[in-house]
């Protein structure tokens, strides 16, 4: 009452300057109002995402990749007889023309760790002879420019495949040879007797080895030295030679055959005139010469072999192609085993409809009227984002047995294969079922994965005697 009769006793404008003031410490209010219930807001779900992400954590034991499964590798080749048998093969079935092309390339060197001098001033003649070692290196591998080749798919390349063949009796030892980290990179390596290259006669394998460089080299070093030195009579001496066949092992397919040789060259040089003080020197080095026959096979393929989508997702079509086409030649048709399931318009697809089971995708390229062909699964799914088992801890007395089962979230995610693993099969064994069975005295863990994300739940097994 007090407060009215004061206010009653204010003038018009001091009344107004009052009720301002009365909104702004209401708005105040408000606003601390507000504040406080958001803050509480925010408090209570910090609680309830701590509490059901940490059963989240605790249900859901992340990821982890499936073992990639095993491959089975054709066996390799028992004796030599074998393993020239499988070569020649091999060479022959390259002559499918209309999808290879072959090219033939040639890499000459002289090893820097090679050049030797022995003699009076050997060390300052061996640094000259070292600089100009890449110089000498691009002569002699001009000296084989005719020799080198570059193919085109559809060529006849026979008459070039015939410089790489021989005979059984030309080598003198066959291996079989697994590359240790890719056992489906194989090599077949012949070695020839380097001394038999004085027998030209012996066989004609050795027109194909000819060194010519070598003597190239000869004569470019009598050149270099022509003025400051007489160069003696040079020795030769050739190393075996080494022959190597690259396989696809899994495909049954020569990828490239390359000839090695080498040559140990002794020339002997005296200096005179005004260089006499260099005295007499002998002067040594390798010869390498390397001969590669490259074939390459037009290929199609997906870049997977299965895709992982979802109702609605839509992209293009990943591929690889193979061919002497450019990328705007290149023209690949599409088919969908389901269009209800999963649409394809011209490169790209699209998810229609979730569905149990995968929808197959046909790809065909055609070049040289030759077409080649290859499939991919598609599955549109709902996915899994975890995987729970029934209990954490299993104790199980020696031959015993438990079946574990798993839930899947969400409850209909569309791909439920699981795979079940044991960390020590000593303790307990597990089936594709998940039944448990207990070996030995110890602790362990089963735990499965889903094929869908990957999602890993565990179990830890005690099993007692």
């Amino acid at each position: 009452m007090a407060d009215m009769n004061v206010r009653e006793t204010l003038t018009e404008k001091e009344r107004l300057r009052l009720e301002r003031i009365d909104k702004l410490d209401a708005n105040k209010r408000r606003k601390k109002g507000i504040f406080a219930a958001v803050t509480a807001i925010l408090i209570l779900f910090f609680v309830v995402g701590t509490v059901f992400g940490g059963m989240y954590i605790l249900s859901y034991e992340g990821t982890q990749e499936l073992p990639a499964a095993e491959i089975e590798y054709p066996a390799l080749p028992a004796t030599e007889t074998d393993i020239y048998a499988d070569f020649a093969q091999l060479l022959q079935d390259t002559k499918v023309f209309s999808g290879t092309k072959l090219d033939v390339l040639f890499d000459v060197s002289l090893p820097e760790d090679s050049i030797a001098v022995t003699g009076d001033n050997a060390e300052s003649l061996l640094t000259y002879l070292k600089y100009i070692r890449s110089s000498a290196e691009g002569k002699l591998s001009a000296c084989y420019e005719d020799e080198r080749h570059t193919g085109v798919y559809g060529e006849d390349f026979s008459t070039l495949t015939a410089l790489a063949f021989f005979n059984e009796q030309d080598f003198s030892k066959a291996e079989a040879v697994v590359n240790e980290e890719n056992a489906n990179d194989l090599k077949y390596v012949f070695t020839f007797d380097g001394c038999a290259y004085e027998k030209k006669e012996a066989s004609p394998v050795f027109t194909s080895f000819d060194l010519a460089a070598a003597e190239s080299a000869i004569t470019a070093m009598k050149e270099l030295f022509a003025d400051v030195a007489k160069v003696g009579k040079a020795e030769l001496a050739y190393e075996d030679f080494v022959c190597t066949a690259e396989v696809d092992r899994l495909a049954d397919a020569l990828q490239n055959f390359r000839q090695t040789r080498v040559c140990n060259v002794t020339l002997p040089l005296t200096f005179t005139g005004d260089y006499a003080a260099f005295g007499e020197v002998t002067l040594q080095f390798k010869v390498q010469l390397n001969k590669t026959f490259r074939f390459t096979r037009v290929s199609f393929s997906f870049k997977d072999d299965v895709y992982y989508i979802e109702k609605g997702s839509s992209d293009e079509l990943k591929t690889s192609v193979v061919s002497d086409e450019s990328p705007a030649d290149v023209v690949i048709t599409f088919a969908s085993s389901d269009e209800s399931v999963l649409t394809i318009d011209g490169t790209f697809f699209k998810g229609v409809k979730v569905s149990p089971n995968p929808v197959t995708v046909t790809g065909s390229y055609t070049y040289n009227g030759v077409t080649y062909t290859d499939t991919c699964l598609f599955w549109v799914r709902v996915p899994v984002e975890g995987i729970k088992l029934d209990t954490t801890e299993l104790a199980l007395s020696k031959g015993e047995t438990s079946a574990l089962s798993a839930t899947f979230s969400p409850a209909d995610a569309t791909i439920t294969t699981l795979y079940w693993f044991t960390s020590d099969e000593s303790v307990a064994t597990v089936d594709a079922n998940g039944v448990v069975t207990a070996v030995g005295a110890g602790e362990t863990t089963v735990y499965c994965v889903t094929l869908d994300g990957n999602y890993k739940s565990v179990c830890t097994v005690t099993v007692t005697e």
